[in-house]
């Protein structure tokens, strides 16, 4: 997500690091904002998004989670999509799991895509 930073919130001379506006963000996307806690935030379907009929989803929730705990996660079917620092670390992981394998991405990317096995 790219911040949006307007001069009228953000002008005012204080630190954008510490700026109380940073728990009430602006955007222009699909989503807007909901909520935001130590566990997770939330966006909900922005329904006046200027392209008809999206986005197709009503909210998205990104959980804050334990690194440690996210190939669990993952095998149970508690999250879809991971976002993780330690990519390389994640990958060895969720190898190790029966169901899950994660296989390069196509160029241009080198990035590697993690997904559950057909059985």
């Amino acid at each position: 997500m790219t911040p949006i930073l307007p001069k009228h919130v953000y002008g005012n001379g204080q630190d954008i690091r510490t700026h109380p506006a940073n728990l009430k963000p602006v955007g222009s996307g699909p989503f807007k904002f909901v909520s935001y806690t130590d566990k997770e935030i939330v966006l909900e379907k922005y329904t006046d998004f200027f392209l008809l009929g999206r986005p197709r989803l009503d909210k998205v929730i990104f959980k804050i989670m334990n690194p440690l705990v996210v190939p669990i996660a993952y095998e149970t079917g508690a999250v879809h999509l991971n976002g993780s620092e330690n990519a390389a670390e994640f990958i060895k992981q969720v190898d190790t799991l029966e169901r899950w394998r994660c296989t390069p991405q196509r160029f241009p990317t080198t990035r590697r895509f993690c997904r559950p096995c057909l059985h």
